[in-house]
């Protein structure tokens, strides 16, 4: 729900997608992210750099767009996880 409103807003203020600066998910935080899934009764389907590749498979498209927003209204994009 939250990607399909960031894809609508973005094309209301008329923000033109750009790459992000830096990978917002890094090997380690994805580790942690993957740690606290599991810990939480969350278990992934896929493992490892499979596991990662697929998650970015999902997240990376909306970097763009989310990153003309952030540009716009000069606000900082959080990072995936609270305690980065």
């Amino acid at each position: 729900m939250a990607r399909h409103a960031a894809i609508d807003f973005d094309a209301d203020i008329l923000s033109f997608p750009t790459p992000p600066a830096k990978d917002r998910l890094s090997g380690a935080a994805f580790n942690t992210l993957c740690m606290l899934l599991s810990d939480n009764g969350i278990p992934l389907k896929h493992k490892g750099p499979v596991a990662e590749k697929k998650f970015k498979e999902y997240g990376i498209p909306m970097n763009p767009i989310l990153q003309g927003s952030r540009r716009i209204f000069q606000m900082p994009i959080p990072p995936f996880l609270a305690c980065q």
